[in-house]
């Protein structure tokens, strides 16, 4: 017997089959793509992003030279902030200590006021000293001797940090900013005292050299109470300002002498 010949049932199963699937996944691929498959729209790039994606040289701008002065600007401001910080801490711990001896000696001392003891705390810690107020007993000046000390320390801190001024007011030459800063201090004492004390201006300018440079002759003293406190206030603002004078005239010093710069680099016998 000759065997049945399929090729209708077989044309019809492949047929069906690859229609069936070729519909069911073509559907299926249809809406994947209409639906879920479709891309969220592009958000617009910010700046740093655009920045990024420039190429190393952008309209005949080296980016690299371009990046490295844009992290040396940024370390001068940081530079700055740092500065401020760090004189606004030390401002505010010397006013503590000053007014924590002003009630402490006139605790002490009987004798003074509380103005005198704000001032003799005052030109003792800025080591000014005019001589025209002192401790009197011996309980007194036994305070004196620990609490000047801090107050030294205190001292040796502006003077040390005194470099901070160039970077906390942006000016490059240390010998423009220190004539700058010895002119206003000077000026500004001169306009306190011929107001405060009535003194002349050739006075008031001998007496605001010698308290902001702390030698405090004690040739002329303020008579006032408003005189003593414009005094301790002076000397506290012109503190740091002159100790960058004096640390910039002493570098000039040392480079005409020829002294090294470092400790390390003298002879050590």
């Amino acid at each position: 017997m000759e065997r049945p010949v399929r090729n209708g049932g077989g044309s019809s199963y492949g047929h069906g089959h690859g229609h069936g699937h070729g519909h069911g996944h073509g559907h299926g691929r249809g809406h994947a793509a209409g639906g879920y498959g479709r891309r969220p729209p592009e958000r617009p790039q910010t700046a740093v992003q655009r920045v990024a994606s420039l190429p190393p040289v952008s309209h005949g701008v080296d980016l690299e030279v371009a990046s490295a002065e844009s992290l040396n600007g940024a370390i001068k401001v940081l530079g700055r902030v740092d500065s401020r910080r760090y004189f606004t801490r030390l401002a505010s711990a010397v006013l503590g200590f000053l007014l924590f001896g002003t009630v402490l000696f006139w605790l002490l001392e009987p004798r003074l006021s509380l103005i005198d003891a704000f001032y003799l705390t005052g030109v003792s810690i800025t080591t000014i000293g005019y001589g025209d107020y002192a401790p009197q007993d011996a309980t007194t000046r036994a305070v004196m001797f620990f609490y000047s000390l801090v107050g030294l320390g205190f001292f040796g801190l502006a003077t040390s940090e005194a470099a901070r001024f160039r970077s906390l007011l942006g000016i490059e030459s240390p010998v423009v900013l220190a004539a700058i800063m010895l002119s206003l201090c000077q000026l500004l004492g001169v306009v306190i005292f011929t107001a405060v004390e009535g003194w002349s201006a050739e006075e008031a300018f001998w007496f605001s050299y010698v308290t902001s440079t702390t030698v405090g002759y004690g040739d002329v003293s303020v008579e006032t109470d408003l005189g003593k406190v414009c005094v301790v206030l002076y000397s506290l603002v012109t503190l740091g300002p002159m100790a960058f004078v004096t640390h910039t005239v002493g570098n000039f010093v040392r480079q005409r002498v020829g002294l090294p710069s470092d400790r390390d680099d003298r002879l050590v016998i």
